[in-house]
Order: C-alpha cells, then structure tokens, then sequence
C-alpha cells in the first residue's frame, strides 16, 4: 500500500516553501521526470508538530483505519501523495480536514 512513510521534524518542514494554489514540482527517478501538483495545501500543516507522509495507489479501502490508526498514535496532518488513483482515494482524502493532497503523474 505505502511506498514510504514518514513523520517528518517541524525544524525540516520551516524550510519549505509553501504556495496556497499552482504549487508544482518535479523530481527525477532514473531517467524518466516525475511530475507533483498540489490539489489542497492545508495552512495548519506548517504548525503541526507530527505530520505522515504517505504515497498511495487505489488504497480507499484501507485509508480510513490508516487514518484513524495514526491519528490515534497522535499525527495531527498527513500529507498524501497520490499516485494517479482511480477507487475514489482522492474523493476520500478530499474528505479530511487534515490532509495535504500532492497528485503524482502515475
């Protein structure tokens, strides 16, 4: 399900540069360039003290226990980085007020 995780240290998260909307990235993997859009950046996730960092594939089944389980652990946002999903993973993290959704080309 998870490609990696992570609960990343606020001190690493003061030097990102945040936009509010047109946030766009790439990065490299081997040869092929691998393009991110951020569909919705939460303002409360630069005040978080534990944040989860996942990436995801047609996981809607799974999400809600995940979610509830490291909610429960004390996470306060999740950011998610969506890997082209086509079962309603977008749809569902679109739901939760503490979730930042990067959108990843596939």
């Amino acid at each position: 399900m998870v490609g990696f995780n992570s609960v990343l240290d606020p001190n690493h998260m003061k030097r990102w540069k945040w936009k509010a909307s047109g946030v766009k990235a790439h990065f490299r993997r081997g040869n092929k360039k691998v393009d991110l859009s951020v569909i919705r950046l939460n303002a409360s996730l630069k005040s978080a003290d534990y944040i989860a960092v996942l990436v995801v594939y047609n996981e809607a089944v799974r999400l809600p226990h995940l979610l509830q389980y490291y909610r429960s652990l004390g996470v306060q946002e999740f950011i998610f980085i969506d890997n082209a999903s086509d079962d309603g993973t977008r749809e569902l993290l679109l739901a939760q007020s503490d979730v930042t959704i990067i959108q990843s080309g596939g």
